[in-house]
């Protein structure tokens, strides 16, 4: 029981820094850089038509794709 108070205790006081812009960047520009996109959208080509059907847009409705998938 005493294990158990001392582990929620030490729980409760840690606390979670957020990361810096620069190593937010570092980390996404890594991201962006690791893989091959043009072998991935191959297999990402169907996901596109399908979220439009799901929406179910109508004509002259406008979209912005901010960063969705491989830009297919």
């Amino acid at each position: 029981m005493d294990s158990m108070r001392e582990s929620s205790k030490q729980m409760m006081t840690t606390t979670a820094t957020a990361p810096t812009p620069e190593a937010l960047a570092a980390g996404l520009r890594a991201a962006w850089t690791a893989g091959d996109f043009g072998q991935i959208a191959q297999y990402d080509t169907a996901g596109g038509p399908d979220l439009v059907r799901r929406l179910g847009l109508g004509p002259g409705e406008r979209v912005l794709d901010v960063a969705c998938g491989t830009g297919n």
